[in-house]
């Protein structure tokens, strides 16, 4: 595990079979409770979460909002904070005003209420189908995990589509320096050959479990499968022998490059992400970046038409209230060569000349 980042090299703690990438957010809420209870921190109430997320398992759902009971005695309830995006930031006059607002937001929820009630703060380092390849504003994560040290709960990010190298290092919180407690990966981590997933844990967590119960009761029917396990680890072997991590960086600037033929399309809010993670969102009014109706369905129709190319993309919609806001995802394999960068590039030029023709 030399990939990952050095003090969790030896605290990849369980692997996680599953056909979806929410799969770890589910074994991370029962993680961090069982661990909370093992602080002796009291009754656990809330796992806040940071951003919009699109969660479908019914553990990881109380993500998004709902009530979630893991076992008869505990019913954590998840919070929602507005983070600062590339959006809002350009949006207005003011970046510093935004910053603090979204970080005090945090801070004076936690300081007004019970912080022993909260056992984690969740959120994506690059926001990924949600909010397009969005990647956090400099500042901002270094703060929240100041707060969350500052309120004695654990800092979880969530790297399901950010982390294994896919924006230009192991994970993406190595961008800000950042150590979270506790690290979710996915898909990236057996590179679709097989459904994996896993659950990273800092030191100090596992030693609370190890001082308190010493047992975690949490599982799934496939779990630690010998085959899933195994592609993962062929991932791992081919990544480290070819040296693939060292080709994202290059490549996603490449990427990039080419895609700032589009990015000045009057119907293109912003070209953003890092690595080989980026995101195109798409406006009717490029001055004001109001974004089209979700009836319009336009990230579907740029789709469509970049298709006829022979190119894939990841349409998803709400990247601005929930609803309305389209973009797409682009996240091309790490092998990726400049003629296929501009490939891409062309393609999304022929869709946007064929969605806007008119």
């Amino acid at each position: 595990m030399q990939l990952l980042p050095h003090r969790l090299e030896r605290e990849l703690v369980k692997w996680l079979d599953n056909v979806g990438g929410r799969t770890p957010v589910q074994e991370r809420i029962a993680r961090l409770l069982e661990g909370h209870r093992a602080h002796d921190c009291g009754a656990v109430e809330r796992v806040d979460a940071r951003a919009r997320m699109n969660l479908c398992p019914l553990g990881s759902g109380a993500i998004a909002g709902a009530t979630l009971a893991l076992d008869r005695n505990i019913a954590a309830q998840a919070l929602a904070f507005e983070a600062p995006t590339p959006n809002s930031i350009d949006a207005t006059s003011d970046r510093d005003f935004m910053l603090d607002f979204a970080v005090d937001d945090l801070d004076v929820f936690l300081s007004t209420n019970d912080a022993s009630t909260a056992a984690a703060f969740l959120f994506e380092p690059v926001v990924g189908a949600t909010l397009g390849a969005a990647a956090a504003v400099d500042g901002y994560t270094a703060r929240i995990a100041e707060i969350c040290r500052k309120h004695g709960i654990l800092l979880i990010a969530d790297e399901v589509m950010s982390g294994m190298g896919r924006t230009g290092k192991p994970v993406a919180s190595q961008h800000w320096n950042l150590e979270p407690d506790i690290i979710l990966v996915g898909k990236g981590i057996a590179s679709g050959y097989a459904p994996l997933g896993a659950v990273l844990i800092a030191p100090r967590v596992v030693d609370a479990f190890e001082k308190g119960s010493a047992a975690f009761m949490h599982g799934f029917t496939y779990q630690s499968h010998p085959v899933a396990t195994a592609a993962g680890i062929a991932v791992f072997d081919y990544l480290e022998a070819h040296k693939l991590f060292d080709r994202v960086t290059p490549a996603g600037q490449t990427l990039k490059n080419v895609l700032a033929a589009v990015e000045h399309h009057p119907n293109v809010g912003q070209v953003r992400g890092l690595g080989l993670l980026q995101g195109i969102e798409f406006v009717k009014i490029r001055s004001t970046r109001e974004p089209f109706t979700k009836e319009a369905g336009i990230a579907e129709k740029i789709r469509q038409a970049a298709l006829e190319k022979n190119v894939l993309t990841y349409p998803t919609q709400g990247c601005v209230d929930g609803v309305r806001g389209d973009h797409i995802l682009l996240a091309p394999p790490f092998i990726i060569t400049p003629q296929e960068s501009q490939l891409i590039a062309d393609a999304i030029q022929y869709a946007l000349n064929q969605v806007f023709s008119a």
